[in-house]
Parts: structure tokens; C-alpha cells; sequence
């Protein structure tokens, strides 16, 4: 017997992933932003890049892999630390961090 999602069971279960993706970045936003202050601490400035990759290899000694979730990574520092998720399937959808807003904010469209 196979069973079939509905309309709103859909909606539940897209819901509940697109929840649960939101929430898988704003933790790794959190550990970069650690990883960003022992960086500092050890070598004086942050690391600054757009290269999730390069995040990996100088801020989590290339241990961590980011590839697998649905948002990418990188931090600026235009005049202070930010670092920025953004949904690889809606790149209108941001979340990020900064040195002095450490709580996620995400973007209106997310």
C-alpha cells in the first residue's frame, strides 16, 4: 500500500525542513563566529572570505564539511565582522551575525 502526502501535509513537511535548514545554519553561523574569535585571538584580525572552502580549511583546520547544507558561508567585514548564510535555492534569503548582533537575523524573503 502506498500512501500519499495531501496538500497541507506537504505544506507540513516543507515547512518542517525549510525549519530545520534555517535552524542548521544559524548553529553553524554560531560556530563560525567562535572559530572567528579564537582566529582573531590568535592572529590579530578575523579571517575574511567569500570562499566557504577556505572557511573550512582556516578557520576548522579543513575538519568541517559545509557542502551538504542548503545555505553557503562566507564573512565580510565592511566595518565590522559579518558573516552570512544564504539559501542556495533562494539567494534573496540571508541570514546573518555580526561582532556586535550576535543573534541570527534572517531577511524578509526567508
Amino acid at each position: 500500500i502506498h500512501e500519499r502526502l495531501v496538500g497541507s501535509e506537504m505544506c507540513i513537511r516543507d515547512r518542517y525542513k525549510t525549519s530545520a535548514e534555517k535552524k542548521q545554519a544559524e548553529i553553524t553561523l554560531n560556530s563560525i563566529y567562535l572559530a572567528e574569535q579564537e582566529y582573531k585571538s590568535n592572529n590579530g584580525e578575523y579571517y575574511i572570505s567569500t570562499s566557504q572552502s577556505n572557511i573550512v580549511t582556516n578557520l576548522f583546520d579543513g575538519v568541517d564539511d559545509l557542502d551538504g547544507q542548503a545555505y553557503t558561508f562566507k564573512t565580510t567585514a565592511a566595518d565590522t565582522l559579518t558573516i552570512i548564510a544564504t539559501k542556495i535555492s533562494d539567494t534573496s534569503c540571508t541570514i546573518k551575525i555580526t561582532q556586535t548582533k550576535k543573534k541570527p537575523v534572517a531577511s524578509s524573503s526567508c
